[in-house]
């Protein structure tokens, strides 16, 4: 009941409207029906009804009485009659005249029509009379001569005749062989037909009430149809009354939901009658028309703000600098794409301490200012780490206050690293020209000194001694003059453009590696290598210069070590990949710091941390890649760096592998 009250709530007003008029009709027609039906079945048809049973069934019971008494009657008869038989049985048997003339005048005592001795094979043995109208029906004997054998007396009446039958059977001195006698009488014909038409009509009474269940079905389904009718027509009614209620509710729902939507020129059609519906359309229609006025004046003022905040937007977009602005409750508002960049924004969060964590304490301190500055802006120093990569910002912060409250935070932000960077590179240029011209000045006479050396010994020493002494002597030379030139480029603040020619690359990482060794005595050296002649296009002082600073990194790094733990130990290994010689400088030192690699401004204990900068700078001058990673166990320190193989030992190495 209660889904079914549900589901009427929920439906229109015309659906309520209709199952009003429908639910009062139906509820008339049924109460009409069920109290026309009771009081007609249950008063009128059953007073009839009874008052005809009980007529019939009284006339019955009179008819039977008679013929109950007939029963009776004829039993005793038949008693009496076989009792007279019996004491005249010998000479009926004897004389069969005389049994007649006997058994005539035992009917005539007692008013019978008429008397018939039989035995059990059903064979006449005695009749009354000349003319006998008993006919023995063997049927009707198999059923009467079992209840006679018992002693009792079997009556029935004749269905040919209007007459009472009694069988009875004889006690003589032959009981070996049972014999019966059948005596008849006449009912009074009145009486019988009037008995027959009785039960007949008691037979039609009872064919009419059968046939009245059909009768009635007939008028129940006429009923039905004349209420389907009526049901039919009261809702035709119903629904055209409805909709002279309802359309014009349904046009001011209708026009209700377009403006809802944003729709103001829906026409109301107008009622066509006075009334409270007329009133409600022309006062709806009025407030329209002051919406649509309304909302049009809201839709340019709108459009005006729009432009002005899409043209602020593009102007705080475009702009170099970093803009956030923040709510009181510290929520991002706007965010433009320089603050993004800046602080390496991704996903923009909805809280400013998830994207810029670091400001939160100049933050707090805003909001413990004077309530009284209703604008104010501070500058601030900050450095933020995004991405490994340390950032130097300059943050303004301005604030302002509504009535005393907080209402908006404006966060300007400037990336000042590079500005930073660049300030600290001029100061090293400074410093690194003069260190440079310091370091050049004693290079001449120290090539001098080498040269004297070797004009003075050479005559003096063994040959093979001559021989050691020139090799030595000339990659003094060499690296004098190396270092002439790296000493020019710091000096012109450029590094020279590579001249690649193919040079045998295991001839220059063999060369450093002995120039190393000698200065590094408690350094074992190890040079590994699939093949020793591997020619790669290349600037042979330039990557003498590369393997020169990793070679002096590895022996530094390993210098700093703890004394004694391992022996140390510089592993250099080339090989062959595919179009590329793979060389790699691994120790077993301490490692390095990443926050150095590259990193002009980073000074290590035993340089001004530029070799590996330099080294990644020739390298990828010759198209190659540069590497540099700590070991896994946490001890030492691996480069790798790949040079592109001269043409004929790349293909071979693609046939190789």
């Amino acid at each position: 009941m209660l889904s079914i009250a549900s589901y009427v709530k929920n439906q229109s007003l015309r659906f309520k409207i209709l199952l009003m008029v429908i639910g009062g009709v139906l509820t008339t027609i049924v109460l009409s029906s069920v109290l026309g039906s009771a009081y007609y079945y249950l008063g009128v048809e059953k007073y009839f009804e009874t008052q005809i049973k009980n007529s019939i069934r009284r006339t019955t019971e009179v008819s039977q009485l008679y013929l109950n008494e007939h029963v009776k009657t004829i039993k005793v008869d038949a008693l009496m009659a076989s009792v007279e038989i019996e004491k005249y049985f010998t000479k009926l048997t004897i004389d069969r005249e005389y049994g007649t003339k006997v058994l005539d005048f035992i009917a005539n005592m007692q008013n019978l029509s008429d008397i018939m001795i039989f035995n059990a094979e059903q064979t006449i043995l005695q009749t009354s009379w000349s003319i006998f109208t008993i006919f023995l029906d063997p049927a009707l004997l198999r059923e009467a001569l079992p209840t006679v054998d018992k002693g009792e007396i079997f009556v029935y009446k004749s269905k040919v005749e209007n007459k009472v039958h009694a069988i009875v059977k004889l006690h003589t001195q032959y009981d070996f062989l049972p014999l019966y006698v059948i005596i008849s009488r006449y009912i009074d014909p009145e009486i019988v037909k009037h008995l027959d038409d009785t039960k007949l009509s008691t037979a039609v009474y009872e064919e009419s009430i059968a046939h009245m269940r059909s009768i009635r079905m007939r008028v129940l389904f006429t009923f039905i149809i004349g209420s389907l009718l009526i049901l039919f027509i009261t809702f035709f009614v119903a629904s055209k009354l409805s909709y002279l209620i309802i359309d014009p509710l349904s046009s001011l729902i209708k026009a209700t939901r377009s403006i809802k939507k944003g729709d103001y020129n829906f026409i109301l059609p107008k009622v066509k009658y006075g009334g409270e519906l007329y009133a409600l359309s022309k006062a709806f229609s009025s407030m329209s028309e002051k919406i649509a006025a309304q909302h049009k004046i809201l839709i340019d003022v709108n459009n005006a703000l729009e432009a002005r905040k899409k043209f602020t937007e593009t102007i705080i977009a475009e702009m170099l600098s970093g803009i956030i602005v923040l709510n009181d409750e510290n929520e991002v508002l706007v965010c433009n794409n320089a603050a993004r960049t800046i602080l390496c924004i991704v996903d923009l969060a909805k809280s400013c301490s998830d994207i810029f964590p670091e400001i939160s304490e100049l933050l707090l301190a805003v909001r413990t200012r004077e309530k009284s500055d209703k604008e104010r802006m501070d500058s601030h120093y900050i450095n933020i780490i995004r991405n490994g990569d340390t950032k130097n910002l300059l943050v303004k912060l301005c604030y302002i206050r509504e009535n005393e409250k907080l209402e908006n935070i404006i966060i300007a932000l400037e990336d000042i690293t590079e500005v930073n960077l660049v300030n600290k590179l001029k100061a090293w240029s400074e410093v690194a020209k003069r260190v440079a011209h310091e370091i050049k000045n004693p290079l001449t006479p120290i090539q001098l000194a080498i040269e004297h050396i070797e004009a003075t010994l050479i005559d003096k020493l063994p040959e093979e001694e001559q021989r050691t002494l020139k090799k030595y002597v000339n990659i003094i030379s060499s690296k004098i003059e190396d270092i002439k030139k790296m000493l020019m480029q710091f000096l012109s603040a450029r590094v020279s453009k590579a001249k690649l020619i193919p040079c045998n690359i295991y001839d220059i990482c063999n060369e450093v590696m002995i120039l190393e060794q000698k200065a590094n005595a408690d350094v074992i050296y190890e040079l590994r290598t699939t093949d020793t002649q591997i020619n790669v296009d290349c600037d042979r002082n330039q990557i003498h210069q590369v393997m020169m600073n990793l070679l002096q990194n590895a022996a530094n790094a390993m210098s700093s070590a703890e004394s004694g733990r391992v022996q140390k130990r510089i592993h250099i290994s080339i090989t062959h990949e595919y179009e590329y010689a793979v060389i790699s400088v691994e120790d077993n030192g301490n490692g390095i710091l990443f926050d150095e690699i590259g990193n002009p401004a980073a000074k290590s204990k035993k340089g001004f941390g530029l070799g590996l900068s330099i080294v990644r700078s020739i390298i990828v001058e010759h198209n190659g890649v540069f590497n540099i990673a700590n070991n896994s166990n946490g001890y030492g320190t691996i480069a790798i760096f790949k040079l592109l193989c001269s043409k004929a030992d790349a293909l071979g190495a693609y046939d190789n592998q």
